[in-house]
């Protein structure tokens, strides 16, 4: 895997990288330690897929939403704070 900031985002191929990695892990490692070799494959057979699975959702939906935040920033640069109906609409997404 190429190096990576941690804070910068993951990308699909460094994504697929880990999966692949996972996998083969998974499929070919054998330990000697019974528990450790259980752990193993709880890591590399269900964790890492799952936490892989839910990095892809959250990135899609990040890339979701991004236009909206855009778009928030924008009108809260031009004064959408005196807007007519503005602290309801505050109040009705703060209860959401």
């Amino acid at each position: 895997m190429t190096s990576n900031n941690t804070t910068d985002p993951l990308t699909g191929q460094q994504l697929d990288e880990i999966e692949t990695r996972a996998a083969s892990l998974h499929e070919y490692a054998t330990l000697t330690d019974q528990p450790l070799q259980a752990d193993a494959d709880q890591l590399t057979g269900e964790d890492v897929p799952a936490l892989l699975a839910e990095v892809r959702r959250l990135t899609a939906r990040v890339a979701e939403l991004e236009p909206d935040v855009d778009l928030l920033e924008a009108l809260r640069a031009y004064g959408v704070d005196n807007w007519d109906g503005y602290d309801e609409a505050i109040q009705a997404a703060e209860s959401s």
